[in-house]
């Protein structure tokens, strides 16, 4: 299992296996809330009837029981997903949920099974990794998940920073090219955390990495300061993928591409409609506004990784979609190559690499699921985590030998 803990959405790969038998590869989401109870008595009624990661956790306590209500339980008891409190503060409980989500979902239960994950995190929390692990591989001997008994044994556990998912899949590709890039640098445009990861001739620069709180909320809150009774979470939901169909004058024929977009409707709250358009225009003018404040943060970090004498850059992260022409545009005009975590297969691969097909393709999903898949964006906000698996497990190599086969 592979875990990102968004601050906007949690984020899971993982594989069951039965017998030593491997089987499909699946994903989960979840929302980011999380909040310890105080009186747990009314969580008796409710169970885990999905494989949604919704509902309430009892750990086993050292000097008294703990209880937690995670994802759209947390949400609905009114919880919020905090700017302010480090990621690493809601890992375990989150963590928790997930595993006892999937035990109950995929009949692991009763039986205690083995756990093999691994974990990202913000290049600033990542010395947090240890303590992480302790206190995981306590709680996973034993503890309650909506009603249900999870017990685990943690086998494997290693966490990394954000973005190595994609730093090991272009070294990957690149094979021995990967020493020759000099200065590479790998962004990851996030809610809360914007981070970057440098390698120096292929090896990791300590030094040089970092990750800052320039994250998307600010846009949103800038946003929300201007627009009275508008708040961050209500214009964080008018944000829509749809697929846009073109014509490529070069290829001389119709294609189509996802557009991420404000649905500036949605935040309409007024009848008539002379005072419809009046405050459609504040809207507009106002997330103008705070896309430009945004993009102040961003250009202002991109002139600190500039200054490191990068020679490439690779990115990724749910946000880099509100700015990827501005960042076109400012490594064109700095002749600094730029490659998106979509456009991998552009990276100069080894003659003897094989690259896997869209995670979408790998998943079994039915039509509805591909098309919230689709919407959600969840493409560019898996790949950093679903790389990570691709690499840790070398999931590309069963794969091609059973498409041999």
């Amino acid at each position: 299992m592979t875990y990102d803990g968004g601050t906007s959405l949690s984020k899971i790969i993982y594989r069951v296996f039965r017998d030593e038998q491997p089987e499909s590869v699946k994903h989960l989401v979840a929302q980011p809330e999380v909040i310890r109870l105080l009186d747990p008595s009314f969580l008796q009624n409710i169970e885990q009837l999905s494989s949604e990661i919704s509902g309430w956790l009892q750990l086993p306590p050292r000097k008294e029981k703990k209880y937690y209500a995670v994802g759209k339980l947390a949400s609905d008891l009114g919880a919020t997903s905090s700017i302010r409190s480090l990621k690493h503060f809601g890992f375990v409980p989150k963590i928790l949920a997930a595993v006892g989500a999937i035990a109950v979902s995929e009949k692991l239960l009763p039986d205690t099974f083995t756990l093999s994950l691994c974990c990202l995190l913000p290049y600033s929390e990542y010395g947090n990794g240890s303590q992480l692990e302790a206190a995981l591989k306590s709680a996973l001997k034993g503890y309650w998940f909506s009603g249900h008994r999870i017990k685990a044994n943690l086998a494997f556990y290693k966490h990394f920073p954000e973005g190595v998912g994609l730093a090991l899949e272009v070294k990957r590709r690149l094979g021995a090219d990967w020493k020759k890039l000099k200065r590479a640098a790998v962004l990851i445009f996030g809610y809360r955390n914007t981070s970057c990861l440098f390698f120096d001739q292929g090896d990791f620069s300590p030094v040089l990495s970092t990750s800052t709180d320039y994250g998307f909320y600010h846009l949103l809150d800038f946003a929300a300061q201007k627009l009275p009774g508008i708040s961050r979470e209500k214009i964080q939901e008018t944000i829509v993928t749809t697929t846009e169909e073109y014509v490529d004058v070069q290829q001389q024929k119709r294609l189509s591409r996802l557009l991420t977009l404000i649905d500036y409707s949605r935040l309409l709250v007024e009848t008539s409609p002379a005072q419809r358009n009046k405050h459609l225009e504040i809207i507009k003018s106002a997330l103008s506004a705070a896309k430009f404040h945004y993009w102040q943060l961003i250009s202002k970090f991109l002139y600190e990784v500039e200054c490191s004498g990068v020679n490439v850059i690779y990115y990724g992260g749910g946000s880099s979609i509100f700015i990827k022409d501005k960042l076109f545009q400012y490594c064109n005009e700095r002749n600094i190559p730029l490659v998106s975590s979509s456009e991998l297969d552009s990276v100069k691969s080894q003659s003897n690499i094989q690259t896997l097909p869209p995670l979408i393709e790998i998943l079994n999903l039915n039509s509805y699921e591909r098309e919230s898949f689709i919407t959600q964006n969840l493409g560019v906000r898996f790949a950093d985590v679903w790389n990570l698996f691709v690499n840790t497990t070398h999931y590309e190599q069963e794969y091609f030998q059973d498409l041999s086969a």
